[in-house]
């Protein structure tokens, strides 16, 4: 007996209309709400890693010609010049970049830390291709142990006196491994939920 009338009572147009209601006013505008939602939250995503991609890249390439030019006895005085504008112009980047990183995501302390190894590994870097603000960090070997202090232990390179010489394939090595790590981070920002959505 209930069933039949709860079947009368949902034939009901005044039901239907009122199911109809809650449907177009809070339903509908929820899932598209979320969508939205999601959609900026994946646009904030890929803006910041081209962010982080363009500005490792862009630094690692210009160390990487001065680095060359070293290796090879060909030092020009020009590349080295362009090193020290684009360094410091690299140096406000990685700030904004950081500061981006610390609004989108400030309960991933991971993602913090990820960037900030990044960064220091790039200025270590830039310092170990002995160009950029003139001061000289240490020899070779030390500034290399500072590099493996900050690469994660099972990857880290083991042999630094090998590394410590200036060929090619050391360069390659650590450009490899500092990719890698810029891999790493780009990652875990994409596997991340950026706060507020």
């Amino acid at each position: 007996m209930w069933h039949q009338k709860l079947k009368e009572w949902i034939a009901h147009p005044l039901f239907l209309l009122l199911v109809g209601a809650l449907i177009s006013s809070y339903l509908i505008p929820s899932w598209t709400r979320r969508w939205q939602d999601h959609q900026k939250e994946l646009e904030l995503k890929v803006a910041l890693i081209r962010e982080i991609n363009d500005s490792i890249m862009n630094m690692i390439m210009r160390i990487e010609v001065v680095e060359i030019l070293a290796i090879t006895k060909q030092g020009k005085e020009k590349e080295y010049e362009d090193m020290q504008s684009y360094y410091k112009k690299w140096m406000v980047e990685k700030e904004v970049i950081g500061s981006n990183i610390q609004a989108f995501f400030p309960d991933i302390i991971e993602i913090g830390r990820k960037w900030s190894d990044l960064t220091t590994i790039v200025y270590l870097l830039e310092a170990l291709s002995e160009v950029g603000n003139g001061e000289k960090i240490g020899t070779r070997k030390n500034t290399l142990r500072k590099i493996q202090k900050l690469i994660p232990k099972e990857r880290s390179f083991v042999d630094l006196g090998e590394l410590s010489q200036r060929n090619i394939d050391n360069w390659l090595e650590l450009k490899r491994l500092t990719v890698s790590l810029k891999n790493e981070l780009v990652n875990a920002i994409s596997k991340s939920r950026v706060l507020s959505f």
